[in-house]
């Protein structure tokens, strides 16, 4: 090969797949079950950083000297298209809380391949997820971002490990959504939509050499819609002003039948923004933010096949 090298690569020579750990956090469970995901553009930048400890003492004149490795830190993000085979198990990452771990999140175990490297990574746990949907293209879209335990190298780690075999031929495409003014007024007209999880997790201290991180317990989540629609502020501004709660919920179809439904039962407008450029059509903003309903739940999703449906509603198991 003319002058490239032996870790020469394109991309599409990457590959991950992730499992759910047990009940030992950062530890390969066993059993298990894999879910290869495909890797979308640049994609998997999870990765252990190790910053130093380099104290400002003044000794050493204007060259450093002091430089301590004492920690490593795993984090970083991913983004994925949502194909049905794995949409549950990627859901369930950024929402199922475990009812015996004081409403904890479960944590995930990934092993990431590219040619020159293959790593794995334990303990990863969703700080927040990020879905984008756009009406004009269709796509949809799902940013994670994770921390985790540890990194490690992983010399047996293949191509060949990756089984891409219960894989639809494609993902799950933006439909339409809905929003439900108080007044019981449907508005269908939503353009696009970013929906943001923050699942606010704490991080414990670092210990050992080098340091590896005790704790990634999640807290509070907060689930806030920012949405793109045709001008209708009378309906978000009446929303505001009288603090009732809108609806929302969002389609998402597939070629083989299957369709995904993601609703957020009550939302509080905080902000009734409109964007009205001159030459551009004017289009409704608002800002909205997630509480529970009277059932108790801030956001449920389900997923319907030919022969069933299945709901889940994001609360502990």
């Amino acid at each position: 090969m003319p002058g490239q090298g032996a870790n020469a690569h394109r991309g599409y020579h990457r590959h991950l797949r992730i499992c759910r750990e047990g009940s030992t956090w950062g530890q390969f469970p066993d059993p298990h079950t894999w879910w290869t995901i495909p890797i979308l553009g640049d994609g998997y930048k999870v990765r252990a950083k190790r910053p130093k400890w380099r104290a400002p003492v003044n000794w050493g004149g204007y060259r450093r000297k002091v430089s301590i490795d004492h920690q490593e830190i795993v984090e970083g993000d991913m983004t994925i298209l949502f194909f049905p085979h794995y949409t549950e198990i990627m859901l369930q990452a950024a929402l199922l809380r475990n009812g015996a771990l004081n409403d904890d999140l479960y944590s995930y175990y990934a092993q990431y391949y590219a040619p020159h490297l293959a790593l794995d990574h334990q303990g990863l746990v969703c700080e927040s997820l990020a879905i984008s949907a756009d009406g004009n293209s269709g796509e949809f879209t799902g940013r994670y971002t994770w921390v985790g335990k540890e990194e490690i190298e992983n010399e047996t780690l293949a191509a060949t490990d990756f089984d891409y075999d219960d894989l639809e031929a494609s993902p799950y495409m933006f439909n339409h959504a809905s929003i439900e003014a108080p007044d019981d007024t449907v508005i269908t007209d939503v353009e696009k939509f970013d929906l943001t999880i923050n699942n606010n997790v704490a991080r414990g201290p670092f210990k050992g050499n080098p340091g590896l991180l005790q704790y990634a317990y999640a807290g509070r989540r907060e689930i806030t819609v920012t949405l793109t629609e045709l001008a209708d502020r009378q309906n978000f501004f009446d929303a505001k002003e009288g603090g009732t709660a809108l609806s929302f919920e969002a389609i998402f179809t597939h070629p083989d039948g299957e369709t995904l439904t993601i609703t957020l039962p009550a939302l509080d407008c905080d902000e009734d923004n409109e964007d009205a450029e001159a030459e551009a059509k004017a289009t409704a903003t608002p800002s909205l933010v997630a509480r529970t309903d009277d059932n108790g739940d801030d956001i449920t999703w389900s997923e319907t096949t030919e022969t069933s449906t299945e709901t889940q509603t994001g609360t502990s198991a």
